[in-house]
């Protein structure tokens, strides 16, 4: 099959006007900001969002610009290339940073946006012109106010969010990325090999692409570059790591037991679950709830001990006791839907 010249081989991102490169000082000074700007918003507007709520909205948005500068460049810079590892390193830092100040300094913020008042919200729709252009966004908002839980529930998960699907994500990408097959005496990435599988109206070819995907696709994300004679030893060490995984991650209570594809009941009944263990969680004290949620995305003992200011001694007391209320407030909460039910 003749190479396609689409014209954009030599096409590159310019994104000098937003930071010079990945080392830029510039970046760790407006993450630094971000912080800044974060702690006097919460201190400025905390509270009184009835009484200022136009000023507060513009301040708002200047905040999400600065920070969706940062983001924004890291994401380029990431999609140029997944398995850079310092982009990587830069990218994580960034987000870990981001999701610390917005649980700390920001939740407030759309807590007390969704729960004013029509007779609030109005008079500011006809007297202030920035809470008049943004009010598609607060009603947007405000759709999700039944979902929303505690103040100190919402910043944890905030907080712990850089490490939750979006991780798995980012390791799908570089496992792909890393693919690499040989076709028609030449190396391939899988978007050379898809589109010969979707443009091509040879059949042998189309058939005999897809054969190389699916046999390269398994030998490296299953066993890497090893050679066949230490697939064994490999394999091994992967269900070792799955198993430890199985043991160590995600709470009961929220692990989707499904047999093959969900119905709408089952997804209906899922999301039930999910909103009842959200409010089980805030029935927690906060040091039970910070120690539980850390533990459930893959935190260690030490790693909690650090983020908690517990000792590492009293980490596995606290996450049983932790478990232990969890599951008995969770099943309080299923017996007063049931009684509502009634």
């Amino acid at each position: 099959m003749p190479k396609t010249d689409t014209a954009d081989q030599d096409i590159r991102w310019d994104l000098s006007s937003i930071y010079s490169g990945i080392d830029d000082p510039r970046i760790d000074l407006d993450l630094a900001e971000f912080t800044r700007r974060a702690e006097t918003f919460c201190a400025s507007y905390k509270g009184m969002l009835a009484d200022r709520l136009g000023p507060a909205i513009a301040y708002y948005a200047e905040l999400e610009m600065l920070g969706g500068k940062i983001m924004v460049f890291l994401f380029l810079q990431q999609s140029l290339d997944v398995t850079n590892e310092r982009v990587k390193a830069k990218v994580a830092d960034a987000r870990k940073t981001m999701s610390q100040v917005q649980g700390e300094y920001l939740t407030f913020f759309e807590l007390e946006l969704v729960a004013l008042d029509d007779a609030v919200l109005e008079p500011w729709y006809a007297r202030d012109e920035v809470a008049r252009k943004h009010r598609p966004w607060i009603e947007q908002q405000r759709v999700f106010k039944p979902h929303l839980l505690s103040e100190p529930v919402e910043a944890a998960l905030t907080k712990r969010s850089p490490f939750g699907p979006s991780a798995w994500d980012e390791f799908f990408d570089e496992c792909e990325a890393d693919l690499r097959f040989e076709h028609a005496g030449e190396t391939k990435n899988l978007t050379e090999m898809l589109d010969i599988l979707t443009t091509s109206k040879d059949s042998a070819e189309r058939a005999e692409v897809q054969r190389a995907m699916d046999e390269q696709a398994a030998r490296e994300l299953t066993v890497g570059r090893a050679s066949p004679d230490a697939w064994p030893e490999a394999l091994a060490r992967m269900d070792e790591a799955r198993a430890a995984v199985r043991r160590k991650k995600h709470l009961t209570l929220i692990k989707a037991e499904t047999a093959g594809a969900a119905g709408a009941a089952d997804v209906v009944e899922a999301g039930e679950k999910v909103t009842l263990v959200r409010r089980a969680l805030a029935e927690l004290s906060e040091r039970d709830r910070e120690a539980l949620l850390l533990w459930d995305a893959g935190f260690n003992y030490a790693e909690i001990a650090r983020q908690t200011g517990l000792a590492q001694g009293a980490i596995g007391t606290t996450l049983a006791r932790a478990r232990k209320k969890l599951v008995e407030a969770f099943e309080g909460q299923q017996g007063q839907q049931r009684q509502e039910a009634q």
